[in-house]
């Protein structure tokens, strides 16, 4: 199950300051989510 994507980005950064180097799936999936929200606005913008 993917989690959503409401993480602030202030609480990844802190997760990514203290939890060493297995945090990288999460920063891909903060990544997926954003590219997704960034389509969303470019396909709002374009109506």
């Amino acid at each position: 199950m993917r989690r959503t994507c409401g993480h602030s980005h202030r609480s990844l950064f802190r997760v990514q300051a203290f939890s060493g180097k297995g945090n990288l799936p999460a920063l891909e999936e903060e990544l997926r989510c954003l590219r997704v929200k960034d389509k969303h606005l470019q396909m709002e913008r374009d109506i």
